[in-house]
C-alpha cells in the first residue's frame, strides 16, 4: 500500500515522518511548519483513540464537522479555531459540477469513510491533495484563500462567526484612527487606542469619528475597549491583546512598540502600518527579544489626516486598504482570522498577501517616489498633477525605477509594468498627496528619513545608484531638521518666515 493511501492508518509519529516525506518535494518553509505535529501528535477527524497492534496502532475517527459543508467552511473553521480542537483534519472530494464545466477546487466535505480514493484533507497548516498513482500535493491555507496560478475561483474566507479580538493601536491619526474605528464597526471586536493629551480627552468623552468618502461613522466611547494615556502607561488597566497595531510615525514605532510589551502575551499579534521598509526588521526584532507575540509584515494605503482630535477626515484611496502577511511561510491560523475580521469591516479592505515583502516594496517604491516629486514642487503638485506635467512625471519615473532596481538587489519581485499601472493610480487620485509631503510643507517631522534616506542608505550597501532620490533627499533633509529644531547656519531673509519650531509658524 501505498503512503498516501495509509493517512488514517498510521499512529502520529509514523504519520507524521511520512507526512513529511510527502512535503519535502515542496517548499522548505511549508514543511517547517509542521514541526510542531512531532511533540503533540496529529489528530485525525475528531476525538481519537489508539488501539495497539505491535508498532502500529489504527486511529479511530468520529466526524463531528457536518458533512453538508463546504471547503471554505472547513477553512473558517481553523481560521477561527487553529489547532485548538479535537478536530484537527476534514476531509473533502471534488463535487459535482455540470458537463463542460471546470471548477476541480469546488469541494465539499465527506465523512472520512467516504472519501474514496482521490481526495482533499483540510487541517491548520494546509491542504494535501491524494489522487492514486501521482505525487501528493500541499498547498497552505494562504495560497488557497488568495488563488494560485494553478488554480481559478478560489473560495474567499467566510466565516458565520468571527472570532472576539481585543485590539490596541498605538495612535489615532489619520492611519489608527480610520483603521480602528472600521474595526471596531465589527462584532465582537473591543479595539483600544494609546494616546495622550488632546486626543486622550476627545476619545473618553466622543469617541472616534471619521468623516470620509467611504461613509461617516462614529464610534462612541462605549463601543471601544479602555483608552489608555501614553503619558501614564503605569497606571492603566493591563490586558492581552489579540492584535497590537502601530499607527504612528516610522521614526516613532520603536519606541511605541516597546511601550506596548505589557499588554503583549504569547499569541498576539504585531501589525506595523508605518511607510518604509528599514523598521520592520527591528519591528520583528523587537517582539522576537520579549520572547512572546508574533510579528507580522504591514503597511496601508489611505490619504487621510486629523481634522481634530478624535475626528479623523479621509478623502483619498478609496477604499483604503492593509496589506499584510506573515515574513516567512504560510499564514498562520490566527493571521487568517485577522484577515477575516478585516474582510469584514467596512470602508476599508485587509490584503492578505503570500509575499507580504514584495507588496510592502511595492508601496514603499511608489510613496517615495511620490514624495520626492510632490515635496519638492509644493502643494499644488497633487497626485493627478504629476502625469499632466511631462517634467514631473519624468522625475517621477526616474525615481520609480531607480528604487525598483534596489529592489531587484535584493532579490524582491517587482516588474516593471507595474510601473505604468501605477501612473494610472496617479491620474485618479485627485488631489491626494503622500502625508510626508503635508507634513513637510507644514514644518512637522516627517518621515522623509525613514523614505528618501532609507533608500540613500541601502543603495550605498548595495552599490545601485540612485541619483534622483539622492537629490531630492539632500534638498528636503533641510526641511525635516528645521521642523526638529535642529540648529542649522541659516540666515532667515528679512521679512519672511521658515516654518519650524525655530521660527514659529509662518
Amino acid at each position: 500500500m501505498a503512503v498516501a493511501d495509509e493517512w488514517c492508518l498510521l499512529p502520529a509519529s509514523l504519520h507524521f515522518r511520512n507526512e513529511m516525506k510527502q512535503l519535502k518535494t515542496g517548499e522548505d518553509k511549508d514543511v517547517e511548519r509542521f514541526e510542531g505535529r512531532k511533540q503533540r501528535g496529529f489528530k485525525a477527524q475528531g476525538k481519537i483513540t489508539h488501539e495497539s497492534q505491535g508498532d502500529i496502532g489504527k486511529v479511530y475517527a468520529a466526524p463531528p464537522f457536518s458533512c453538508d459543508r463546504h471547503s471554505q467552511d472547513a477553512i473558517a473553521f481553523f481560521a477561527k479555531h487553529g489547532d485548538q480542537s479535537d478536530l484537527q483534519v476534514i476531509h473533502c472530494v471534488a463535487a459535482h459540477v455540470e458537463e463542460g464545466q471546470f471548477r476541480p477546487y469546488d469541494l465539499v466535505v465527506v465523512d472520512e469513510k467516504d472519501k474514496g480514493n482521490e481526495y482533499f484533507m483540510i487541517s491548520p497548516k494546509g491542504i494535501v491533495h491524494i489522487c492514486p498513482g501521482k505525487q501528493s500535493e500541499h498547498t497552505t491555507l494562504t495560497s488557497w484563500l488568495l488563488g494560485s496560478p494553478n488554480r481559478q475561483n478560489a473560495p474567499a474566507l467566510t466565516m458565520s462567526e468571527l472570532p472576539s479580538f481585543k485590539w490596541l493601536i498605538f495612535g489615532c491619526g489619520g492611519v489608527g484612527g480610520y483603521f480602528g474605528a472600521r474595526i471596531a464597526q465589527v462584532k465582537g471586536q473591543r479595539v483600544s487606542y494609546i494616546v495622550r493629551n488632546k486626543a486622550l480627552a476627545a476619545l473618553k468623552e466622543h469617541g472616534v469619528r471619521i468623516t470620509s468618502i467611504c461613509g461617516d461613522v462614529q464610534v462612541p466611547p462605549s463601543e471601544l475597549g479602555p483608552i489608555l494615556d501614553s503619558q501614564a502607561l503605569d497606571k492603566e488597566e493591563k490586558f492581552v491583546a489579540d492584535v497590537i497595531m502601530l499607527g504612528c510615525k516610522a521614526w516613532e514605532a520603536k519606541d511605541c512598540l516597546q511601550m506596548c510589551e505589557p499588554w503583549c502575551g504569547p499569541e498576539t499579534l504585531v501589525l506595523p502600518l508605518q511607510n518604509g521598509v528599514e523598521g520592520l526588521s527591528t519591528i520583528r526584532d523587537i517582539v522576537t527579544s520579549w520572547g512572546k507575540g508574533h510579528a507580522l509584515a504591514g503597511c496601508c494605503n489611505i490619504v487621510s489626516a486629523i481634522a481634530e482630535p478624535g475626528h479623523i477626515k479621509h478623502w483619498a484611496a478609496n477604499p483604503p486598504y492593509i496589506t499584510f502577511g506573515e515574513f516567512l511561510g504560510a499564514a498562520t491560523p490566527k493571521t487568517l482570522q485577522v484577515k477575516a475580521i478585516l474582510d469584514a469591516a467596512p470602508g476599508m479592505d485587509g490584503n492578505l498577501e503570500e509575499d507580504a515583502l514584495a507588496k510592502i516594496w511595492e508601496k514603499f517604491t511608489f510613496i517615495c517616489s511620490t514624495t520626492s516629486v510632490q515635496a519638492i514642487t509644493g502643494p499644488h503638485a497633487t497626485q493627478d498633477m504629476i502625469p499632466a506635467i511631462p517634467e514631473l512625471l519624468d522625475t517621477w519615473r526616474a525615481a520609480m525605477h531607480e528604487i525598483v532596481a534596489l529592489c531587484h538587489s535584493y532579490g524582491i519581485k517587482y516588474d516593471l509594468k507595474q510601473v505604468d499601472q501605477r501612473v494610472e493610480a496617479l491620474r485618479v487620485a485627485k488631489g491626494a498627496s503622500t502625508s510626508c509631503s503635508r507634513d513637510l510643507w507644514s514644518g512637522k517631522p516627517s518621515e522623509v528619513d525613514d523614505l528618501l534616506g532609507s533608500v540613500v542608505r541601502m543603495s550605498k550597501e548595495q552599490k545601485v545608484p540612485v541619483p534622483t532620490i539622492s537629490a531630492c533627499y539632500s534638498a528636503l533633509i533641510v526641511r525635516d531638521r528645521i521642523a526638529r529644531g535642529q540648529e542649522l547656519p541659516i540666515q532667515v531673509p528679512e521679512g519672511q518666515k521658515i516654518l519650524g519650531p525655530n521660527w514659529g509658524p509662518a
